[in-house]
């Protein structure tokens, strides 16, 4: 089988103290036979000099940093989910300041190798803020006013579109921040902002303050701007061609369905979207447990669109999702997330995006059926392993498991060749002595061979 991995960790993270660190986390699977070590090789550069290099040959556990909220998993104490990983750990102090690249690739135990994700995070350690904008912006959607500057809730604006506008510094809003309060129905307002961008490198943050909320106008369905409902969607125009737009939603809940961001310029705007902390619960859920109701405003978290339909990249860490068919769906990364009251799998992969989904660290419970399998995880359906050979393990302590499979793999199909990590999943384990009933598991997924 070919090697599989995936870095945890994401492009854009700031460090402005000596003693910050970033610890880059990847996770990888290959054949358990072979002749070479696994290991992952990786190349710091800062501002395209190389500062240091070397392979890290050793699975440890280790916390990824790059978010600033808190585990929702039972056992956190604080930060994100701890995870087993090849894992390097870089302090801002020991580099020169800049932009820091990390590249890595991954070696099988088969010799294939694999590069992985090359991330960049900004060092800011010596004072300086390489921030192209570093705005700060208050948004009340029921007290505040586009008339005003957004300098303070007393002054606060009132619609996105228009905290948008003020978070430029020229026409970037890389680096700068937006605190919301009220509900956001829909998008951004009816009135589109002028060109913006954030470039490659950085983020605008998107915070909720006081419990802001986020819904669509018409759940599930979006209604595109071009049809007659323009406050149904975020509007990134861009600034020309191959412009970058990053947002980062911290903390808002989420009722029914998520956010739309729609490329309005010429449809090169390359749209990523990290939904960070918060909540994410179906409109007819109340805290009793999965209902039929819940479903009836299942859709994505997140949808990012273009003349051409479907575009762009999205990433969820942190969240509690609440009442749903399936939890999480086809996502670029899921990772330290909780599902609860699902009638459906905790995941499936299908869909858009195209490329790669990764799950790791999702804790599920509260489900409607007695055997809470993703789809594709072990059987072709959501009822079970029926018809499956036995499968093997290795006991990680702490009631977990590394789920590995019979030798020659499961036939999971093409929606599920790119899943990699360790997702952590309630499954009904039968038929194992001493084992039999709900447990906890660890594993990843492959499309043939071993381990899962």
């Amino acid at each position: 089988m070919a090697t599989l991995g995936a870095t945890l960790c994401l492009t854009g993270v700031r460090r402005t103290d000596g003693e910050d660190t970033v610890t880059m986390c990847w996770v990888v699977e290959s054949s358990l036979g072979g002749a070479f070590p696994e290991a992952v090789a990786y190349i710091v550069s800062v501002d395209g000099r190389a500062i240091l290099g070397g392979a890290v040959t050793e699975r440890s556990i280790a916390q990824p940093d790059f978010s600033d909220v808190d585990s929702p998993l039972p056992g956190v104490a604080s930060g994100m989910a701890p995870v087993e990983c090849y894992s390097l750990t870089l302090t801002a102090g020991a580099l020169p300041p800049g932009t820091v690249y990390v590249e890595a690739t991954a070696q099988g135990r088969d010799g294939s190798l694999l590069p992985l994700e090359t991330i960049a995070w900004i060092n800011d350690s010596d004072g300086a803020d390489r921030r192209p904008s570093n705005k700060v912006v208050y948004m009340d959607t029921a007290l505040g006013s586009d008339a005003a500057n957004g300098a303070g809730w007393a002054t606060a604006v009132q619609t996105l579109h228009r905290a948008i506008e003020l978070a430029r510094t020229g026409t970037s809003c890389g680096g700068a921040t937006i605190y919301v309060r009220g509900a956001i129905v829909g998008g951004g307002g009816a009135t589109a902002p002028g060109a913006w961008d954030t470039g490659a490198l950085h983020w605008l943050t998107i915070i909720a303050d006081s419990g802001a909320t986020w819904t669509r106008v018409n759940p599930p369905v979006f209604t595109p701007h071009w049809t007659g409902n323009p406050n149904d969607s975020v509007q990134c125009p861009g600034v020309g061609s191959g412009s970058y737009t990053r947002v980062r939603l911290q903390g808002f809940a989420f009722i029914g369905c998520g956010p739309v961001f729609y490329d309005t310029g010429d449809n090169t705007n390359t749209i990523e979207v990290w939904v960070e902390g918060g909540t994410w619960e179906s409109q007819f859920w109340d805290d009793n447990g999965a209902r039929v109701r819940c479903v009836e405003d299942q859709a994505e978290l997140v949808d990012v669109q273009g003349a051409t339909g479907k575009k762009g990249r999205y990433y969820v860490t942190g969240l509690i999702r609440s009442g749903c068919g399936i939890a999480f769906r086809a996502t670029d990364m899921v990772f330290d997330c909780v599902a609860q009251g699902m009638l459906g799998g905790a995941t499936y992969c299908s869909g858009w995006p195209l490329t790669k989904n990764v799950f790791h660290s999702i804790a599920c419970r509260d489900r409607s059926y007695s055997r809470n399998v993703t789809r594709g995880w072990g059987a072709n359906n959501l009822q079970g392993f029926d018809a499956r050979q036995a499968l093997e393990a290795v006991d990680l302590g702490g009631g977990n498991w590394r789920v590995l499979g019979p030798n020659g793999g499961y036939a999971f199909g093409v929606a599920l060749n790119d899943n990699v990590g360790s997702t952590r999943i309630l499954c009904r384990l039968a038929n194992w002595p001493g084992m039999n009933g709900d447990h906890i598991i660890l594993g990843g997924g492959t499309t043939g061979g071993r381990p899962y």
